[in-house]
């Protein structure tokens, strides 16, 4: 929708809204035609240098509407070529104050001042800022390289990191079963002589309490005739158990180890111009024959643009008199010849877009390719046709530039990692702006997100850095249990066969104490 304004003589007299209006001829003159839709304008690229003496080259989008037509006017001589320069300029200071890496993660607060500041300066000059977005932060190639370096070294050291976190835990696992297999088989060597010093006491005792029984009834013994006979047959006797128990004594043990036209009418009325040639007739029957014919033509051409089909899910915006007059929805409608027409025509079903792929950079200054895919529908098609000059533009670069500033407040793993929350706050953001337009945001999808070659194949080695700690941090908890377990059963297996060793001597002694106190 445009509005002119009138000047009488060189000086302001009215402003013309949609309409019709007789100017008065040689007099007065449309000197200025406003666009009072929402206009998308362009930022052209330029060359900033930011805190930390980085040169980076930057663009943008900024979002104005035309409020008061007078002052755009008369208050300055163009307002868009006015607003360009202070958002570069603006946007030269805002960036000189902070780094690089800051550029990327606070790209909100950035637009915030430019918009602050924009928005100021346009007050006099009847324009309102409506918002303003970074489109591209692009550093020289050098700058990228490095960063791309930094980044792979930064995986390279989180690489090495994971190997030899994954030895440590090996290492400890190792060590933790070894010190447990020791220990259990320290376990079952103690309770073996235990064991056997339990089973030598408790032969001792008996031995000594048969012998004491057996020394008794000796000594009576010995009292009686041929006593003392007796008793040096019993020492000797003796004497020679004892040398064939230190001779049986030695023990060896081994422990395993296991891992439609105007031309056509124009020749007709060539063609009937060329028939009436070779007819001979009076200069009143041409002439009424003319009349005739342009009154015929002017009756269908004005009953041909007075019907108007409307296609389903289809709108067409009507305009009488170049004012908005009604909206028609799907069927035949009937329109005044050359008094309406039809301005806008908008499509209702839902549309998918592609945003096409661009340039964005992480937190971690990571730079990765993105790109997109927009589902929107018309809502309002008065809005839509009036509200902004190219909804379908507006809601790209705003999709584009919205996705750059939340890429850029998170690092590389979570932008693989959290692609709906991104779709979600682009969403969000869009459906709020295209809300003036008449415009719904159903969804939007992030299609590809490639981080460069080199950054890349640093990921892959990190991945497999990973996996590898995994496998020999599973393979050594597999040796600890293994060491483990062998213990413990060598560990049974000692006990067992000390109790075994401890019992039989128990019974040896009860055996020889009898044998001893039968023998005497």
């Amino acid at each position: 929708m445009k509005i002119s304004l009138l000047k009488d003589l060189g000086k302001y007299q009215r402003t013309l809204t949609p309409g019709i209006y007789f100017l008065i001829p040689f007099i007065d003159f449309a000197a200025y035609k406003q666009e009072m839709r929402e206009q998308v304008v362009d930022i052209p690229s330029q060359s900033v240098i930011t805190k930390d003496n980085i040169q980076v080259e930057i663009d943008g989008l900024l979002y104005m509407k035309v409020m008061d037509p007078k002052k755009a006017s008369y208050g300055i001589g163009n307002y868009l070529a006015a607003s360009i320069n202070l958002a570069q300029t603006t946007m030269r200071s805002e960036v000189g104050k902070i780094t690089l890496g800051s550029i990327f993660s606070e790209r909100d607060e950035v637009n915030a001042k430019i918009i602050s500041e924009i928005d100021k300066a346009s007050d006099p000059w009847g324009v309102k800022v409506l918002r303003y977005e970074i489109k591209d932060i692009a550093p020289s190639l050098h700058v990228v390289e490095t960063l791309e370096k930094q980044m792979e070294a930064e995986r390279e050291k989180r690489a090495e990191i994971t190997r030899a976190t994954a030895e440590k835990e090996k290492l400890i696992n190792v060590s933790e079963g070894k010190r447990q297999s020791a220990i259990n088989i320290s376990e079952g060597e103690k309770q073996k002589r235990v064991n056997e010093a339990n089973g030598r006491a408790e032969g001792i005792k008996l031995i000594a309490d048969s012998t004491a029984q057996s020394l008794k009834l000796v000594g009576e013994a010995i009292d009686l005739p041929g006593g003392n006979e007796a008793l040096k047959m019993r020492i000797i006797d003796q004497y020679i158990d004892q040398l064939d128990e230190v001779l049986e004594s030695g023990d060896v043990s081994l422990f395993p180890a296991n891992l439609a036209s105007l031309k056509g009418i124009l020749e007709e009325l060539k063609g009937n111009k060329s028939t009436l040639k070779g007819v001979v007739m009076s200069i009143d029957n041409i002439i009424f024959l003319l009349i005739v014919g342009v009154l015929f033509l002017y009756i269908i051409l004005a009953l041909v643009r007075s019907l108007r089909l409307v296609p389903a899910r289809m709108e067409f915006i009507v305009e009488r008199f170049g004012r908005y007059n009604t909206t028609l929805d799907a069927g035949f409608h009937f329109l005044i010849p050359f008094v309406d027409r039809v301005a806008f025509i908008q499509d209702l079903k839902e549309h998918t877009m592609d945003v096409p792929p661009q340039t964005c950079f992480t937190k971690d200054e990571i730079q990765v390719e993105v790109d997109g895919v927009i589902y929107l529908q018309v809502i309002d098609s008065q809005k839509a046709s009036y509200g902004i000059t190219d909804f379908q533009y507006a809601s790209i670069q705003l999709a584009q530039t919205t996705t750059r500033a939340i890429i850029g407040t998170l690092d590389l793993d979570r932008t693989f990692e959290e692609r709906e929350a991104i779709s979600g706050k682009v969403v969000s953001v869009l459906d709020s702006a295209a809300a003036k337009w008449g415009v719904k945001i159903l969804r939007f999808e992030i299609k590809n997100l490639v981080p460069p070659e080199s950054v890349r194949q640093s990921m892959e080695k990190q991945v497999t850095a990973e996996r590898n700690r995994r496998a020999i941090l599973e393979k050594s908890v597999g040796e600890k249990q293994s060491l483990i377990n062998t213990s413990e059963g060598l560990m049974r297996e000692l006990i067992n066969n000390s109790e075994g060793e401890m019992q039989k001597r128990i019974n040896e002694a009860s055996g020889k104490g009898f044998r001893n106190f039968i023998s005497r």
